[in-house]
């Protein structure tokens, strides 16, 4: 299965927090799996970070991506000019 993951997802993952479900744990420790985080998922924690919302234990955020990709075994999806220009596209919560 391949599969791309939030934000919230991604950092409850990375800090062991507890906070996973047992079906998403086992999702992400599943070899036969293919797990994406988003560039997005970067930008929206260095935002969190720098605004003191949010602070990771013992991580450097310079450091998440390739943290990701070689301790946790995640992929990382980027995103093209074109994809993030259509993001005004989107439906708003009202």
């Amino acid at each position: 299965m391949t599969c791309l993951i939030d934000t919230h997802t991604f950092i409850w993952s990375i800090s062991d927090t507890g906070k996973l479900s047992s079906t998403a744990r086992e999702i992400l420790i599943d070899n036969g799996n293919t797990v994406f985080v988003s560039v997005v998922s970067f930008w929206e924690i260095a935002l969190k970070t720098s605004i003191k919302k949010f602070i990771f234990e013992g991580i450097i955020n310079s450091k998440l991506p390739e943290y990701s990709e070689k301790k946790m075994g995640f992929h990382i999806a980027g995103m093209t000019a074109i994809e993030t220009s259509t993001f005004a596209d989107l439906p708003l919560n009202k």
